[in-house]
């Protein structure tokens, strides 16, 4: 069953809506889905668990 929801675009900044096709992962591990986004035409990874980017994912981490 797809499942939609909201993201930002982080090349225009604009509000996307996206689809992931199938469940979560039950093991929690990160599976990543390709996207073309309305708003850029390019194309996004988004981690079928949380319905984060993985540019998202990449900024929250600590530098090293």
């Amino acid at each position: 069953m797809p499942r939609t929801f909201l993201y930002c675009c982080p090349r225009t900044g604009q509000n996307v809506q996206g689809t992931v096709e199938g469940e979560a992962p039950a093991d929690g591990s990160k599976q990543y889905e390709a996207l073309e986004c309305a708003a850029c035409r390019g194309f996004h990874f988004v981690n079928a668990a949380t319905l984060k980017l993985l540019s998202d994912e990449i900024e929250d981490q600590p530098p090293r």
